[in-house]
Parts: C-alpha cells; structure tokens; sequence
C-alpha cells in the first residue's frame, strides 16, 4: 500500500531571485499525517534547486500531490506542475488548497489540472482526505467538509466546517525538511525561523480575505505549547530568533 504525499509549495513571486520561506502552511497539514506513519515529502524551491524536477520523481509511488497557492505566480506555477504530473502519472489525484483555492474553490475545481479543493483550514481535512485516497475509496469524499471535488465530471461542493482548535494537532513536523535552508537573518537575529502561533483572525479588514474564509474566527496556541516548542527548535536547530 502506497504512504507517501508529496506537497508543492511554488515560488510566491515570478522574478528569479531567492526568497527563503519555510513551508509553514504545508508542514502543518503534515502533522497528523507523520504522526500516523505517512511519509510526507515537501518541495519548494528554498529547499531543492530544480523543485519542478524534483516534484515529478517524488510523484512517481505517491498517494496523491498536493498543491498549495495564494493568488498570483503561486498559481501558474502550480499548474505548471500539475499539467506536468498529469502527463506522466494521469491517474494521480491532484489536490489544490491554500488561499486562493479557498476563495475561489468553484473556478478553480473547473481546471482539468485539479481533482480535488480543499477549503479552509486544512490539518484535518487534508488527514481525512488521504486516508481515504490510500485506499481508493472516493465514496469517503462526501463526508469530508469544505472539499470540492469532481464525481462523474460533475461538481460537488460539500458543505462547510468551522475552525478546529490547533492545539488539537501535533507539533509542527520541521524535521521533514532541511532547516538550515529555511533561516534567514532578520533584524531579530542571525538564524531567524518561521512560526505560525494562531490560524484565522476575529478582525474585517477590507483588504484582507481572512473575513471570507474563516469567517472572522481565531484560534491560537496555548502559551505553554509555544515556549516549550520555542525551546525544542533553540536546543535542535540553534536558532536565535523567531518570525511570527
């Protein structure tokens, strides 16, 4: 039985310069899967330097490819990919999340290069998803909210979910990629690495899509899950600094 889930993370801007961001979104919704014996292998240009390569040799034994993409060079770069994974592997499910995905689920469930939207916050769903992908068992999709998929060549929409408690999931699995590619020296220190410590925000800013996709809800870390996970990544990884 196949266990492995490759995720795509594109390059969030189309000029050819490095920008070191650590795959936090993609990392996250690894968590139950590693916690449950998957092997999640994450590709982003910060951590390969032919990423599109290296995605279609991971594809090969995969479950399925997961995409992530805000609006923007994030989104024609994933379909690069997908495009190119859907030649060589046709019957690999394809699953699209992340910002943009969520906003506009409908239009882009209608692309050819996408099988699957998942909406939202994703730990959860995605878990669900693959479990039910490993085994062929596409029935399972209508009972996980906030996907859309294709059943038939006809679109389904199922319905919504509210925010689940990120305390609920594992630590954040930085151990799945090379670390010391994603630091980066800030005005807080020579080592800086990424950290999310909450999803959602209860605010409605006009500019800002958190108001349409989690419907102004928030959820946060415990202080004490923070300063002990704080700890683990100073004494692993000799970090000096954090970027929230």
């Amino acid at each position: 039985m196949k266990n492995k889930v490759v995720l795509f993370h594109g390059r969030t801007s189309a000029f050819q310069r490095e920008i070191k961001i650590a795959p936090l979104a993609l990392l996250h919704i690894s968590s139950l899967l590693i916690k449950d014996g998957f092997e999640v292998k994450i590709i982003s240009d910060t951590l390969y330097r032919d990423h599109i390569g290296e995605t279609l040799k991971q594809c090969d034994d995969a479950i399925c490819l997961g995409i992530t993409a805000m609006t923007g060079n994030q989104i024609s770069e994933g379909l690069e990919v997908a495009s190119t994974v859907k030649q060589k592997y046709p019957e690999l499910p394809i699953v699209w999340g992340g910002w943009h995905p969520s906003i506009m689920a409908e239009s882009t469930i209608k692309d050819p290069n996408v099988d699957i939207v998942v909406i939202g916050q994703g730990e959860r769903k995605f878990y669900d998803l693959v479990k039910s992908l490993r085994v062929n068992n596409r029935d399972d999709l209508a009972k996980i909210p906030s996907l859309a998929y294709k059943n038939n060549g006809q679109i389904v929409m199922n319905k919504e979910f509210s925010i689940e408690d990120i305390n609920n999931f594992p630590t954040t699995p930085y151990d799945i990629i090379d670390v010391e590619k994603c630091l980066i020296k800030t005005e807080y220190g020579n080592r800086t690495l990424q950290y999310i410590t909450s999803y959602g925000c209860p605010f409605r800013c006009s500019f800002c899509i958190e108001p349409v996709v989690n419907r102004r809800k928030w959820v946060g870390l415990s202080a004490e899950r923070v300063v002990d996970e704080w700890k683990y990544l100073y004494r692993k990884y000799k970090i000096d600094a954090i970027a929230v």
